[in-house]
């Protein structure tokens, strides 16, 4: 008797945890370990274009004629801090919002007047560029903003990649950019810098959401031209 009793206790607390775990994972709480049954996709009768597409709160990642679904809040539980607003993202880095780009626009370029110093004509900046900030730099000039990308990006490893989003929440996966400016001063050549960065994406023909990781432009440098 006191041996059931034993593994009945067993069994309850079992249950009980269970219980838990389901509960922080709806409440948004727990951490990807603990949520991670829950981000198994499942296949769906679709016919869409390669990439993510988004309905409501369901994802959809196809590729080949075939798609699965994911639950976007199952997602937003196991990764809570992977996700914010465009409020908060540019709050925390200081920067404005802009469209991703791979280069500043040449729309942005300044003709500098010959008399005005470089400071000078660096605070010239036209309407359609005030969503970059500029660092000022008197030689290789960094100009900066906030964005997400949907995709496709390849990884550090050349798979190509969609980048995971939450539209319905307004809630993505915001990166700092910094791109290459005009070179002004430089005695060499304006080089484009990069940083890892780690993103929630998909990969055709490589499972299903996880972390990978991209190479983004993130400030610009004078360096050296070797004769």
């Amino acid at each position: 008797m006191r041996i059931r009793g034993h593994f009945s206790r067993i069994a309850q607390t079992a249950i009980l945890s269970v219980v838990v775990m389901v509960y922080l994972c709806q409440a948004g709480v727990a951490g990807q370990s603990t949520c991670a049954k829950d981000l198994a996709p499942e296949p769906v009768k679709e016919t869409l274009e390669d990439g993510l597409s988004y309905k409501d709160d369901i994802v959809l990642m196809c590729s080949d004629g075939k798609c699965e679904k994911l639950s976007l809040g199952n997602i937003k539980n196991a990764y809570p801090g992977a996700f914010s607003s465009k409020k908060e993202a540019q709050k925390s880095t200081g920067l404005k919002y802009n469209t991703y780009v791979e280069r500043v626009p040449s729309a942005c370029a300044l003709k500098q007047p010959a008399a005005a110093s470089p400071s000078a004509a660096a605070q010239l900046i036209r309407p359609i560029c005030r969503r970059f900030w500029s660092d000022r730099d008197g030689c290789c000039p960094t100009w900066r903003y906030v964005t997400f990308h949907n995709g496709p990006l390849k990884n550090i490893f050349g798979r190509r990649c969609y980048i995971l989003q939450i539209p319905y929440l307004r809630l993505y996966q915001y990166i700092s950019v910094g791109l290459c400016g005009w070179p002004q001063n430089c005695n060499g050549r304006c080089t484009q810098q990069y940083t890892i960065q780690s993103m929630l994406a998909w990969c055709p023909g490589n499972g299903g959401i996880r972390m990978h990781h991209f190479r983004i432009p993130t400030y610009c440098s004078c360096q050296q031209v070797r004769g």
